[in-house]
C-alpha cells in the first residue's frame, strides 16, 4: 500500500513521524492488524516481477517493482506538471485542480 493511498482507507495515522496503520482505528473497527499490508513510498522496491508476470508482459523476469502511486499523485506527472506552479485540471469520476507547489 503506497503512503499516498494509505490515508484514504482512514486507518492511517498520518501525522509527521507516526505514518502507519493505526492501533488504535484498528481495533475500533476490530481489524487485525495482521492483515494490514506494508506501507511503502513511491519509490521503495514493493519486490520483483514474477515469471509468469513477466512473459505475459514481455519483461525481463526480476525486474523490480515499485510501490507506485494512485491517481491523485500520478496524474500530474501524466500531465506533464514537473514544475513548479505547474497546474492540470482533471475531470473523471471525481474533479480537482492541482498545482506543483513547494
Amino acid at each position: 500500500m503506497g503512503v499516498d493511498s494509505a490515508h484514504v482507507t482512514f486507518m492511517c495515522d498520518t501525522r509527521p513521524g507516526k505514518v502507519g496503520w493505526s492501533e488504535s482505528v484498528c481495533k475500533m473497527f476490530d481489524v487485525d492488524m495482521d492483515h494490514m499490508p506494508p506501507i511503502i513510498h513511491s519509490t521503495d522496491v514493493a519486490g520483483e516481477l514474477t515469471a509468469g508476470a513477466a512473459a505475459e508482459l514481455g519483461l525481463a523476469p526480476g525486474m523490480p517493482v515499485f510501490g507506485g502511486g494512485g491517481d491523485l499523485s500520478l496524474i500530474s506527472i501524466g500531465a506533464g506538471c514537473f514544475d513548479l506552479y505547474d497546474t492540470h485540471i482533471y475531470t473523471g469520476t471525481s474533479g480537482w485542480v492541482a498545482t506543483a507547489v513547494d
